[in-house]
C-alpha cells in the first residue's frame, strides 16, 4: 500500500525518490510496513487463535492492573424493601387476612426482595434468610425452603406443608417470620382448616330409571380456576355436599352419591346444587344370597406422592399408585356398582382410573374392568381401602396398601467443579433428585474448613454459602433423603481484585476493542508519521502530502482488514471496528502531529533567537 502511494503522482507532482535518504526514512518505512502487515495477518487468523491472542493480552493487563491497585473490598449489598409478595393459597384468606390451608396441602410463599442498584459488577448481594417461628406449634407444618435468590430472579420461595393429622394440629392462628438478611421481616400467619364442601361442579346421574333394589350413581367433576378434578379432591371433599330425597321411600342417596332404588314410584334427588328426577319401577333385581365381593390389587405398595412437585400425567400415575380391581363371586348380579373409601386422608387418595372427553372421571379400565385408584399422598404407612355393594351395602370387602416415603436415588448439584468465589460472596445451592417425587429435598452441606464458609439454611432445599476466607477448599453435599448420596466440589476462594473472574469477560471485550485495535493503530499512524514526514523534505509537502497520504491509508488499511474478516470462519467484519480502528489511527496521527508542531516551533525560536544574537 506504501509502495502504491511512492509511486504516484500527488496534485499532479512526482513524488521525491527513496534512493539515498537517510537511514531513518528507511527505519521508519519498515516499522510502519510491518505494523500494516501484522494486522492484515492478524485478520485472517481463526476465531479460536484470535480469542486465546487476545484472551492471554487481556490477562496480561489484568496482571498489572491487579498489581498496581491490590486487593479490593467486597461490598455486600443489603436488600431495600420486599417488593412483592405471592400466596397461592387455594382457599384464600378469612376476614382479619390470614391464608386458609387445607388440611394436606401445600402453599407456596413467594416473596421478591428488591435490593439498590450495585456500585461495581461484582458486587455481591446479600441473600441469607431464616425463618423464626412466632405463634403456635411448628412441629404441626413442614417449611419447604426453595430460595431463588441468584443474580437474575431476587425471589424467596417457602412451601409451607400440612402433612400431619388434623387431630394433632391447632384451629388457632400459625404465625412465623421471614428475616431477610438482617434488615427486613415479613410476617405470615395462617390457619390449618378441614376440606370443605366443593364450591363449584359438574354433576351427572349415570341412568334415572330405577328397578326395586338397583342403583344409581351420581358422578361429580370439581371446576375452578382452571384446576383439574384431581387437584381439586385434595381441597374438597364431595361426601360434605348437601344430599336429600323427596321421597325417601322411593329412592334414598347417600353421602357418596348413591342412589338406592326401595319402592316403585318417583322421587327427586338433591346433590348439592343439582336436582335429578328417578323413577322406580315395580320390577326388583336379583341379588343372591351367599354372593362375595374380594379385592386385588396391582401392586402391594405404592410411594408418597408430592402433587405441588409431580405434574398430573397419565403416565405418571401409573409409577405412584396401584389400581384396585373389585369382584363378585357371583358374576351374574345385575348391579354390580361400587363405592370405595379409605381409612385416611393423608397417606392415599383415590383417583379414577382416568378422565374422559368432558372431564369428567372414569372408573373403568382399557378392558372395561371396575377399578380405582390408589394414590401415595403424604404419610407413609398402612392404608385401609374398603369397597362396599351399591346393590346391597352388606357386602364388603377391605385391602391392605402399604404407602412408602419416595427416597432419592439419584442427585443433581447446580455447581460445577473447580468454581470460584472472592471473599464476602454467596452462592445459593439447590439440587434436583430422582425419582423426581422424591419426599425430602433438603440437602446439607459440610466443608472442610469450617472457617472458610458461612453456611445458612443448611438442611434445607436451598442452602446459602458466603466466602469467608482466602485458600481451597472442597464442600460436600449430601441428601437428607438418603444420606449415601454425596457430591464432593473443590472450589477456591480469593481476595477480590480490580479484574475478576466477575468481570473479566467485560474487561477483555474492551481490551480486544480499545486496548488491541485502537492502540495498535495509534502505533501503526505513529510509525507511519514519521516516515512520512522524514520522507517529505518540504513543510509543504509534508503537511499536504504527507498528512492526507497518511490518513487515506489508515482508512484502507482499516476497511480492509475488516473485510478480510468476513472470509475467515466463524470470524466476521463490522462497520463500528472500522470505526475504532480509524479512531485509534487518528489519534495516534494527531499526537505526533502535536508533537511535530510542538518540536518545531520550539526550533525555529531557538533559531530566531541565536539569528538575532
Amino acid at each position: 500500500m506504501t509502495a502504491v502511494f511512492l509511486c504516484v503522482y500527488n496534485l499532479g507532482m512526482k513524488l521525491p525518490s527513496l534512493k539515498h535518504r537517510k537511514p531513518r526514512v528507511y527505519i521508519f518505512l519498515a516499522l510502519f510496513a510491518f505494523v500494516i502487515l501484522f494486522v492484515i495477518v492478524e485478520a485472517c487468523l481463526p476465531s479460536s487463535i484470535s480469542g486465546r491472542q487476545s484472551d492471554l493480552i487481556a490477562r496480561i493487563y489484568a496482571f498489572f492492573i491487579n498489581t498496581a491497585t491490590g486487593p479490593q473490598e467486597t461490598e455486600v449489598i443489603k436488600p431495600r424493601e420486599i417488593s412483592a409478595v405471592r400466596d397461592s393459597s387455594y382457599l384464600g384468606k378469612d376476614e382479619a387476612g390470614n391464608s386458609k390451608i387445607a388440611i394436606g396441602t401445600t402453599t407456596l410463599l413467594s416473596i421478591d426482595v428488591q435490593y439498590p442498584e450495585k456500585k461495581h459488577a461484582d458486587d455481591t448481594l446479600d441473600r441469607t434468610y431464616t425463618i423464626e417461628n412466632v405463634q403456635g406449634k411448628r412441629d404441626d407444618y413442614n417449611l419447604v425452603l426453595s430460595s431463588n435468590l441468584n443474580k437474575l430472579v431476587n425471589t424467596i420461595n417457602i412451601r409451607i406443608v400440612t402433612d400431619k393429622p388434623r387431630s394433632e394440629q391447632s384451629s388457632s392462628l400459625y404465625k412465623f417470620d421471614v428475616k431477610i438478611s438482617d434488615n427486613l421481616v415479613y410476617h405470615y400467619s395462617f390457619h390449618i382448616v378441614d376440606l370443605q364442601a366443593p364450591t363449584s361442579y359438574l354433576a351427572r346421574i349415570d341412568k334415572t330409571n330405577l328397578k326395586i333394589g338397583e342403583s344409581a350413581t351420581i358422578t361429580t367433576q370439581l371446576t375452578g380456576e382452571n384446576r383439574n378434578d384431581t387437584y381439586l379432591r385434595r381441597y374438597f371433599d364431595t361426601t360434605l355436599l348437601t344430599h336429600y330425597s323427596s321421597n325417601s321411600n322411593v329412592a334414598t342417596i347417600d353421602k357418596y352419591g348413591v342412589v338406592h332404588a326401595v319402592a316403585e314410584g318417583n322421587a327427586t334427588i338433591t346433590y348439592g346444587t343439582y336436582t335429578f328426577d328417578v323413577h322406580v319401577e315395580n320390577e326388583s333385581i336379583t341379588n343372591p344370597a351367599g354372593n362375595t365381593l374380594s379385592l386385588t390389587s396391582s401392586k402391594e405398595q405404592v410411594s408418597t406422592l408430592d402433587y405441588d412437585y409431580v405434574f398430573e400425567k397419565d403416565e405418571d400415575s401409573n409409577n405412584y399408585s396401584t389400581l384396585i380391581y373389585p369382584t363378585f363371586s357371583d358374576t351374574t348380579l345385575e348391579d354390580k356398582s361400587v363405592t370405595y373409601y379409605l381409612d385416611s386422608k393423608l397417606k392415599a387418595k383415590l383417583a379414577p382410573y382416568k378422565y374422559d372427553e368432558e372431564g369428567y372421571p372414569i372408573y373403568k379400565d382399557d378392558e372395561g374392568k371396575d377399578c380405582v385408584r390408589i394414590c401415595g399422598y403424604r404419610e407413609k404407612g398402612t392404608v385401609k381401602l374398603t369397597c362396599i355393594s351399591n346393590a346391597n351395602n352388606d357386602i364388603k370387602s377391605t385391602i391392605d396398601v402399604e404407602v412408602g416415603e419416595a427416597t432419592a436415588s439419584e442427585m443433581t448439584v447446580n455447581l460445577s467443579n473447580d468454581f470460584e468465589m472472592v471473599l464476602g460472596d454467596q452462592k445459593v445451592i439447590t439440587a434436583s433428585f430422582s425419582p423426581k417425587n422424591t419426599k425430602n429435598t433438603a440437602i446439607k452441606i459440610s466443608c472442610n474448613d469450617a472457617d472458610a464458609l458461612q453456611i445458612s439454611n443448611n438442611g434445607t432445599a436451598s442452602v446459602t454459602i458466603s466466602a469467608k476466607k482466602e485458600g481451597n477448599y472442597t464442600i460436600t453435599i449430601s441428601s437428607l433423603s438418603n444420606e449415601s448420596i454425596t457430591k464432593t466440589f473443590s472450589f477456591s476462594i480469593t481476595a477480590k481484585q480490580t479484574i475478576n473472574p466477575n468481570n473479566f469477560n467485560d474487561f477483555a471485550s474492551f481490551i480486544r476493542k480499545f486496548g488491541g485495535h485502537m492502540i495498535v493503530y495509534l502505533v501503526m499512524a505513529v510509525f507511519g508519521f514519521l516516515f512520512f514526514y522524514s520522507y517529505f523534505e518540504e513543510e509543504k509537502e509534508k503537511h499536504m502530502f504527507g498528512l492526507s497520504s497518511l490518513l487515506v491509508i489508515g482508512f484502507m488499511i482499516s476497511g480492509l482488514t475488516e473485510l478480510i474478516q468476513h472470509f475467515v470462519p466463524s470470524r466476521g467484519g463490522q462497520w463500528s471496528d472500522v470505526g475504532i480502528d480509524f479512531l485509534g489511527f487518528t489519534i495516534g496521527t494527531t499526537i505526533s502531529l502535536i508533537i511535530y508542531l510542538i518540536i518545531y516551533f520550539i526550533r525555529k525560536a531557538i533559531q530566531k533567537k541565536k539569528s538575532n544574537d
